[in-house]
């Protein structure tokens, strides 16, 4: 219990310590064990129980007060979850209370309402669950009549939903399947990860459509067609699904405003197409969009935040308007300096990463190691996308090359070399890469110049190859080996 408690006090915002403090606190003149405890792990980096039972000797039970301040919490920060779901469990909670209390008219209320909410959100196991319930509270008050009519006109529509939760469930695992493979592989860079995205999206053209799970069903299937065109690299096809999706929020207002999240995700896909098809005008015309909204939720304002910053920044990485990304650069750098800073693990390395090419291209190769440095020092670093891992360690040695951090370099190449012979698919920029780069190295200035060339070169008669487009976006390898002989 002491880590879970710490992790998720640790995790609090200002604010939300501020309304949990005066929940404890309850406006006694002595403050209630749970508030002390909560006030102590609040204040310090790390704490163990011997350190609070001897800060706070008077407190006789240490776990079961502990428990309890958990379960505070919990109950508090319920309260400001804004999805559909939420707020169904909190009314079932009420609809419990009530039946207990033998206030059936005001359960069946509120059970038949919410009925009729969870069919607009299209939530089976919900209308599954008050169906139940509703038929429990009218045979509690004696109204079996009423249950038949009940039974006669729920179960034929809860019976034709549940046919076409088959349909459903096939979407949903499709979608998952080509999710968790392009979080794993990005971008197809091989034949046979083309086939597979080109095997998903066949499988989703075809499945049926459905009636009473029309919004959940074309949800995961445009969110899976997503996905494998940004695959195939076919941004003309994410364009069509990013806008049906979000013409669906636009029909379905409940959904939208029950999971700003959600509609988020949806927003900001559309707007990462609007990039890659160099449509600035329409892009800058909706990117505001993506900014903090109001919401009581802590989560929902940091995931649209770390959104609008990776989808700001690598607008002017696309549009190679460098010294325009300046101001958001530091915008963001702020940003990461706040006290409630956290990224999700999705969009950390990729911020990281756009934030190391920004720097890069701005020839601040310094700034450029700090945020390289940031992936690097992930902790989940081994599970991040190959793509991102392969362009971070392949730009640790460009910046340290042109840092001139030479005996660094001979190590950081051996262990580049390391993990590119245990990798089933490489890129030819890599191989050319650890080929010339070394020999380069190890060279007096004076005759680095023919070595450069060739690097260069090669590099050059690969750069429109498809699958090795994507890390010549990032940072132009050509230009700036050019540039080096140039230079010396």
């Amino acid at each position: 219990m002491s880590e879970k408690l710490s992790t998720l006090i640790k995790g609090l915002s200002q604010g939300e310590k501020r309304k949990i403090s005066i929940v404890l606190d309850q406006g006694k003149s002595s403050s209630s064990d749970a508030y002390k405890i909560f006030n102590l792990i609040s204040k310090k980096e790390s704490i163990k129980d011997s350190d609070i039972k001897t800060q706070l000797p008077a407190i006789k039970n240490l776990g079961a007060t502990k428990h309890q301040l958990f379960k505070k919490i919990i109950r508090t920060l319920s309260s400001d979850l804004e999805s559909f779901d939420a707020k169904y469990h909190s009314d079932l909670l009420t609809i419990n209370v009530l039946i207990d209390r033998e206030m059936y008219r005001e359960a069946h209320k509120i059970t038949t309402k919410l009925y009729t909410q969870s069919k607009q959100h299209e939530r089976l196991p919900f209308m599954y669950e008050l169906y139940q319930l509703e038929l429990k509270i009218l045979r509690l008050e004696g109204k079996n009549q009423e249950a038949l009519e009940v039974i006669q006109n729920k179960s034929s529509e809860i019976n034709q939903v549940t046919k076409e939760a088959e349909t459903f469930f096939d979407v949903h695992k499709n979608y998952f399947e080509v999710s968790t493979f392009y979080q794993k592989n990005g971008t197809a860079r091989t034949q046979s990860s083309s086939n597979f995205y080109k095997k998903i999206e066949g499988k989703l053209n075809t499945t049926p459509s459905t009636t009473l799970l029309q919004h959940s069903t074309n949800y995961y299937r445009q969110l899976g067609l997503i996905t494998t065109s940004f695959g195939l690299n076919n941004f003309n096809q994410t364009l069509v699904h990013t806008t049906n999706l979000l013409e669906i929020f636009e029909e379905n207002p409940h959904e939208k405003n029950s999971d700003l999240r959600q509609y988020s995700v949806v927003l900001y896909n559309h707007l990462g197409v609007l990039i890659y098809k160099k449509d600035y005008e329409s892009f800058d015309k909706m990117i505001h969009n993506l900014r903090v909204k109001k919401s009581k939720s802590n989560f929902t304002k940091n995931f649209s935040n770390e959104r609008y910053f990776n989808l700001i920044l690598f607008r002017y990485l696309a549009a190679e308007e460098y010294e325009q990304s300046i101001k958001y650069l530091e915008e963001f750098e702020d940003y990461c300096s706040q006290k409630d800073f956290k990224l999700t693990p999705i969009t950390e390395p990729l911020l990281y990463g756009v934030a190391t090419s920004l720097n890069m291209n701005l020839n601040n190769f310094k700034k450029a190691l700090f945020w390289n440095n940031k992936i690097l020092q992930i902790p989940y670093y081994k599970k991040i996308r190959e793509d991102l891992t392969s362009s971070t360690e392949l730009f640790e040695i460009i910046i340290h090359f042109e840092l001139e951090n030479y005996d660094l370099i001979n190590y950081k190449i051996n262990a580049f070399r390391s993990k590119l012979s245990s990798k089933k698919n490489r890129h030819k920029i890599e191989e050319i890469f650890l080929k010339h780069l070394k020999k380069i190295v190890n060279k007096p200035l004076d005759q680095q110049q023919p070595l450069l060339k060739k690097l260069a070169s090669e590099i050059e008669k690969v750069k429109d190859n498809p699958f090795e487009i994507d890390l010549l976006k990032k940072f132009d390898l050509v230009k700036y080996f050019n540039s080096k002989i140039t230079k010396h």
